[in-house]
């Protein structure tokens, strides 16, 4: 019965993280974003991080990367370093991504790049 409880729980935790993802506002920029010297293509991202310093960024992405996450940090042409656990070309994927981001980054937020 406890067995049972607790996937019920997980379900309904489950239910209101993605509730909350697909309200969640998703921020645009028209700042050009680049990772690796490449300017970044996908248009939506989920945030974990956003830095003035370059090692702190690196630093978030290395835990990102040795927990199994493909991120990447991107630089703005105002060098603000942000960490990007998921990137996406559409908004319900990254919808989706930020529940999941959120799990463990509770501050976790949705970026658009203006095309």
């Amino acid at each position: 019965e406890a067995k049972t409880d607790t996937v019920k729980l997980q379900e309904v935790v489950e239910e209101l993280v993605d509730s909350i993802a697909a309200n969640a506002t998703i921020r645009e920029t028209t700042d050009t974003y680049t990772s690796g010297g490449v300017q970044v293509q996908q248009q939506y991202h989920v945030v974990v991080g956003s830095f003035q310093s370059e090692v702190n960024a690196q630093n978030l992405y290395l835990t990102l990367k040795n927990q199994g996450f493909e991120s990447k940090v991107a630089v703005n042409q105002n060098g603000l370093f942000r960490v990007f656990m998921y990137s996406a070309d559409t908004e319900v994927e990254i919808r989706k991504a930020l529940a999941k981001a959120r799990v463990t980054y509770p501050d976790a937020w949705m970026l658009k790049i203006a095309k």
